[in-house]
């Protein structure tokens, strides 16, 4: 099938009729003429297998492979690691079934790992959009500090990255020196660090600042949690599997699994000040509340503006103005948390 890499593309399905065709025709659009989709349907129980099916001779008349996997519900996670042992490519990236690609988008990442052997890892930016608005243009980076860094490894662990599939493509051989006897680690939270962590590890990430996909948010999806709980409970997974990936590596970690641990807590605490608690659940959010900030306190990741938080969840009339001034911390030069703190004094 020509003479230009085998991309693989690895696209888990769960139930999902209705966006289904309208991603993989985003894979059909390319413009890159070596790929092989490997869709694995993680026990559906709609119409998504017959949809795949009936993308076969389309696939075949493309030019392109379609490799269509079914097992028993086992979770996103599972399936996406179950479609990657089963890739065939040289270069591989996830597409979840409910996004887009644009139609360079295979082309731009892959000819990047062609041109630069010492590039394990290619990113491009996004389009994040909601599903009632498919031509939104909120990027998914923003950050140049995110787009041009140097260190996309400790970036990732430390949750300073996004990892959103459709943005990166990793060489196949990255992954084989990471684990080598090992097997690719399996979780129910997630699966982009199982492929980016390796393709990163000791290796140049090259980025192009092109929105070349889009990631279609829809209300209560998995990555879209409704109830605290269950926010909390995510959180929790990214930061067991970003633990997991680290012990896989013969290497000492020590100090950038305590700046991990720091990181996470202060995401708990944040969760749990931003979540919009009823009047009767006040005693489960401090309860909450004193597990994450006691902990903090106990391996040393107090800073300001958790000190200023604190401040605000014990005289809980300022609890919302600490809301505010948290949403604009990341968009803003100044460190409203010394502002709020002085202006208090």
């Amino acid at each position: 099938m020509g003479s230009l890499p085998l991309v693989s593309i690895i696209m888990p399905c769960y139930n999902s009729k209705d966006y289904l065709k309208r991603s993989l025709g985003s894979v059909l659009s390319q413009t890159y003429s070596n790929i092989e989709l490997v869709l694995v349907d993680d026990g559906s129980n709609d119409n998504t297998l017959e949809i795949a099916k009936s993308y076969i001779p389309k696939f075949s008349d493309k030019g392109y492979e379609i490799n269509i996997i079914q097992q028993t519900n086992q979770g996103p996670g599972y399936a996406a690691i179950n479609g990657l042992e089963k890739a065939k490519g040289e270069f591989v990236s996830y597409l979840d079934s409910d996004d887009m690609l644009l139609p360079q988008s295979v082309e731009v990442r892959a000819t990047i790992l062609i041109d630069n052997p010492q590039c394990n890892c290619s990113r491009t930016n996004g389009y994040k959009v909601f599903e009632s608005n498919l031509d939104g243009k909120d990027l998914i980076v923003v950050n140049d500090e995110e787009k041009y860094s140097k260190n996309m490894f400790e970036d990732l662990v430390l949750g300073k990255a996004n990892n959103f599939p459709g943005t990166f493509m990793v060489r196949t051989s990255a992954l084989q020196s990471y684990y080598k006897d090992k097997s690719i680690l399996k979780s129910d939270f997630g699966q982009n660090l199982q492929m980016l962590m390796p393709g990163t590890w000791k290796s140049e990430s090259i980025y192009v600042d092109r929105p070349l996909m889009k990631y279609i948010m829809r209300q209560g999806s998995h990555s879209h949690p409704k109830s605290v709980e269950e926010k909390l409970r995510l959180s929790h997974g990214y930061y067991q599997i970003r633990s997991q990936m680290l012990d896989v590596l013969d290497y000492d970690f020590t100090d950038l699994k305590h700046q991990m641990e720091i990181v996470f807590t202060r995401i708990w605490i944040s969760i749990v000040l931003q979540y919009p608690f009823k009047e009767d659940e006040k005693d489960k959010q401090k309860k909450l509340y004193y597990k994450y900030y006691n902990h903090l306190k106990s391996i040393g990741g107090l800073n300001l503006e958790y000190r200023t938080a604190n401040a605000a969840f014990e005289h809980s009339k300022y609890l919302m103005y600490y809301r505010i001034l948290y949403k604009m911390f990341r968009y803003c030069p100044l460190n409203l948390a010394e502002v709020f703190v002085k202006c208090w004094a």
